[in-house]
């Protein structure tokens, strides 16, 4: 699977506190008519931290309802501790989605190579593709390149959201011919 395009974090909207399901229904259909090529949703932008299972769940099925096929769904799913984002995958993994954006472990801020056994572990529980966020600003830690192409090597991870908010580091990500 290539990424490619224009890939949309979509909110999660509210009405009196509960979620407006039929606004989220509009909000992915206007999305895909205006040409996004890939949709995550349930990413932070889609209020992930702040849901419970349940409405994590009826967001995921009226995801996958409404896009029907149309195009890509990588879905938010992350947390700082690796066994609980391991037995939730297996939740995630039955609806028909291609994989996940999963935010580096936060608040603990992990080592480099605490980062790397994390997504590899990930990797190793589940057949989704897995794309790493890299947002340092919220984690407390950044995934440093080094440690990227050390899970690139993992056949399921196949990309990353880069927010490290440091220009040479995804500058280097980008032009190191020899990690091709």
């Amino acid at each position: 699977m290539k990424i490619e395009g224009v890939w949309l974090p979509i909110i999660t909207p509210f009405k009196d506190g509960e979620i407006d399901l039929q606004s989220y229904v509009e909000l992915i259909d206007h999305y895909i008519n205006q040409g996004i090529t890939g949709i995550m949703p349930l990413a932070t932008t889609g209020e992930s931290p702040t849901i419970d299972e349940d409405e994590y769940e009826r967001v995921l099925d009226k995801t996958v309802e409404t896009v029907n096929g149309r195009i890509p769904i990588f879905v938010g799913h992350g947390g700082n501790h690796t066994k609980k984002v391991i037995k939730q995958l297996k939740l995630i993994e039955k609806y028909k989605v291609d994989g996940i954006l999963s935010v580096s472990p936060y608040y603990n801020r992990p080592s480099q190579d605490g980062i790397y056994e994390h997504f590899l572990r990930l990797s190793e529980a589940t057949s989704l593709k897995i794309m790493i966020y890299n947002v340092p600003y919220r984690t407390g830690t950044n995934i440093e390149n080094e440690t990227v192409y050390k899970l690139a090597e993992s056949e399921n991870i196949i990309g990353i959201k880069d927010s490290s908010g440091n220009i040479s580091q995804s500058l280097e990500l980008l032009m190191d011919p020899a990690k091709d």
